[in-house]
């Protein structure tokens, strides 16, 4: 799915707002979820389907097995989390409210930072040093509310190099290759696609899934699940 306006209208059915508003719609958009790649985003809305008895006409192994082929990060997580729905059995793991999109964000941060267990909203640790959070305290020690983090912005970086080096087109690929080199990597990374913006479209897929993976791989890691 090349048109930006398509994908956005596609991921914004993806959204729980949307998916809770109006359920049989984002159901039904969940194939073109699927073809664009937003795999992740597909998952908590089949979960819920699955869960209200509203997947009817949903080709579930389409999207389990669209996760099996590609196998980054954390698509095994999703499957697992939808057989569990389907067959109506538990991961053995807690959900718990997650943001995913905050807290792919903090995982790629270097420093990492904090998950509000009440809220599911995540914050790098430099907004709790630069006072940002008023009256919030100290999230090492107020654990009962806050989750710590840990971050690496090397994965993101990698994100980058991967999808540099799968560009089809020879000259695009040698371009962003160049851009990732160095200090300052991902503001050149970020002006090369401003110079070819129709990968900007597959890049959103992809920083988006990867980042998405890696949190359902983190919260499996430490015994949990999102909430759909």
């Amino acid at each position: 799915m090349e048109d930006r306006d398509a994908l956005d209208a596609v991921q914004r059915r993806m959204q729980p707002a949307a998916f809770r508003a109006d359920l049989a719609g984002s159901v039904a958009a969940i194939p073109d979820a699927i073809d664009a790649g937003l795999l992740h985003a597909a998952v908590p809305v089949a979960i819920v389907a699955l869960r209200q008895d509203a997947a009817d006409g949903l080709d579930l192994n389409r999207l389990g097995d669209a996760l099996t082929a590609r196998g980054w990060d954390g698509d095994d997580v999703a499957v697992e989390a939808l057989q569990a729905a389907r067959s109506g059995t538990p991961t053995g793991r807690i959900e718990i409210p997650a943001d995913l999109e905050m807290l792919g964000d903090v995982l790629n941060q270097q420093l990492g930072g904090y998950l509000e267990r009440a809220t599911g909203e995540a914050w790098p640790a430099s907004v709790f040093e630069d006072g940002a959070l008023e009256d919030d305290g100290d999230p090492d020690e107020d654990t009962d509310r806050w989750m710590y983090v840990p971050g690496d912005s090397r994965d993101a970086w990698q994100d980058m190099a991967d999808f540099a080096a799968h560009a089809p087109d020879p000259h695009v690929r040698e371009l962003l290759e160049l851009a990732i080199e160095g200090r300052g990597a991902f503001g050149r990374f970020k002006s090369a696609l401003d110079r070819h913006p129709t990968y900007w479209t597959a890049w959103h897929v992809w920083s988006s899934e990867r980042a998405i993976g890696r949190v359902r791989s983190w919260l499996a890691s430490e015994g949990y699940d999102p909430l759909p």
